[in-house]
């Protein structure tokens, strides 16, 4: 920095000073000064801009599919055994017998026994669950009572059962148990367990999200040596 005084010659007394613009080094130093400030400033905004990305993404994509498992959890766990209904599943679709909450009339909610389907809707990449009453389910009757609704966006769905067989011959009893892809209900009553896996794009990348499921009343299967077969425990032996 350029500094000018001026003196008094005959008392030397400096009157006063006067500073004449700045040196490089001062102003590469205050240049240098604030580019670390707007750096700082700008890696925030970006921070933020992508935390609200990411905020944004789980609440459109995620979210929906938690809500999605949330809701056939509960419709799981609430399935039983009914004659004219049978538990069927697939890879891509599983349908059950369960209770249902209607709308009557005057949109006053009642709960009734029905059938749920929950399936993969490859066309739409959606998951799809399906509602139909009593009556609808067993004799095709009241197309009113019948509703689908998307859960949620997907790339992919699949359902798998876990079983337990025991396999009793005279005094030897041999048991079977694991996972299988294809559940025949009217053979097999209904299955101990069932394991959803749904995958999914979360903005630019796909996860996946897997859930297990128990049913209360899924039990296990007795075969006795004549052929026969009895629901063990959890209450499969008989039908509502």
């Amino acid at each position: 920095m350029r500094r000018i005084r001026i003196i008094n010659r005959k008392t030397k007394d400096k009157v006063f000073s006067l500073n004449k613009g700045f040196t490089l080094v001062e102003l590469l130093i205050v240049a240098s000064i604030l580019g670390m400030v707007a750096l700082a400033v700008l890696s925030s905004f970006d921070a933020g801009f992508r935390t609200f990305a990411h905020i944004q993404t789980f609440g459109g994509t995620q979210a929906d599919v938690l809500l999605a498992m949330e809701r056939f959890e509960r419709d799981v766990k609430n399935a039983f055994r009914l004659s004219e209904i049978t538990f069927d599943g697939g890879t891509k679709e599983i349908s059950f017998p369960t209770v249902v909450t209607r709308l009557d009339e005057e949109d006053n909610e009642r709960v009734s026994l029905g059938k749920i389907t929950y399936r993969f809707d490859s066309s739409q990449k959606a998951f799809v669950v399906k509602e139909e009453g009593y009556a609808g389910s067993v004799a095709g009757e009241g197309s009113g009572e019948t509703s689908s609704e998307i859960l949620a966006y997907i790339e992919d769905l699949n359902f798998n059962y876990y079983f337990y067989r025991k396999e009793m011959e005279g005094d030897q009893e041999r048991v079977d148990y694991g996972w299988k892809a294809v559940w025949n209900g009217e053979e097999e009553g209904l299955p101990k367990g069932i394991k959803i896996e749904v995958v999914f794009t979360n903005g630019s990348r796909e996860n996946s999200l897997s859930r297990t499921v128990f049913i209360p009343v899924g039990g296990e299967t007795v075969v006795v040596s004549d052929g026969s077969e009895q629901g063990g425990e959890g209450g499969q032996g008989g039908d509502v």
